[in-house]
C-alpha cells in the first residue's frame, strides 16, 4: 500500500478507525521490508507501535495550523494553475478539477469569474461566491496590474476554503516544510509523529 496516500486502519479492542500517520506507516514498511523481504508484501503482519491516536491528531491538527498561519502570514502565490473554460460545460469544470485533489479542507476549485469585489468558482458541482473579508488573502491577485501568472481570472485553479463563521475564503496550500515529533521522556515511546 502506498503509506503517504490514506491513513493507517487502526483495529483495537473492538473499534475500527483511521489514523493520519503516512511517516510512521512507511518507516514501519521499511523495517519489516529489510527484516522479512521475500515475505513484507505477502504475509499478514500486525505491527504495534507506540503512536497514540489523540496525540497523532493533536499533532497533526497543531502542524497544519502553525504551516498554514505561517504561509498565509507570507501573502498569497497566485494561481495553482490555468485551463481553457468553455461556455456552461459542467463536465469541463469537474474534469479541470481532477489533476488538483482536495487537502482536508483546502478544496480545489476553477474561477468562472473574478472581480475586486466577487470571485465565483465552480466547485464540484456547485457555484460559490466568495466576496468581502473573503478575498482579503488574494486581493493582490484581483488588481488589474497583477503580473498573468498570479492573476485571478476565468480559468484559474484556486483553493478555498470555509473560515470559523462557515464563510468561503481565498486560500492556499502552504509550501513550507515541518515536522513534530513528541516522545515519551520516561521509556522513550515516540508517541506521535507528523510531517
Amino acid at each position: 500500500a502506498d503509506a503517504q496516500k490514506a491513513p493507517i486502519s487502526v483495529k483495537r479492542e473492538g473499534f475500527d478507525y483511521a489514523i493520519r500517520a503516512d511517516y510512521v506507516a512507511e518507516m514501519v514498511r521499511q523495517l519489516l521490508y529489510e527484516r522479512y523481504p521475500e515475505d513484507v508484501y505477502t504475509r499478514g503482519f500486525r505491527v504495534y507501535t507506540t503512536i497514540r491516536k489523540d496525540d497523532q491528531e493533536a499533532a497533526y491538527q497543531a502542524l497544519r495550523k502553525g504551516a498554514l498561519d505561517y504561509d498565509k502570514r507570507h501573502g498569497y502565490r497566485g494561481p495553482e494553475g490555468y485551463v481553457e473554460l468553455k461556455e456552461n460545460n459542467d463536465e469541463d469544470l469537474d474534469d479541470a478539477l481532477l489533476e488538483y485533489p482536495d487537502s482536508d479542507d483546502q478544496l480545489a476549485a476553477v474561477v468562472l469569474e473574478a472581480t475586486s469585489k466577487e470571485v465565483k468558482v465552480w466547485r464540484r458541482g456547485e457555484t460559490v461566491s466568495i466576496s468581502g473579508d473573503g478575498l482579503k488573502f488574494a486581493a493582490s491577485a484581483l488588481n488589474e496590474k497583477t503580473t498573468p501568472g498570479r492573476r485571478l481570472r476565468r480559468g484559474a485553479i484556486v483553493r478555498i476554503a470555509q473560515d470559523e463563521k462557515k464563510r468561503w475564503t481565498i486560500s492556499q496550500i502552504p509550501t513550507v516544510q515541518a515536522a513534530f515529533i513528541s516522545v515519551n521522556s520516561y521509556d522513550g515511546a515516540i508517541r506521535s509523529l507528523i510531517g
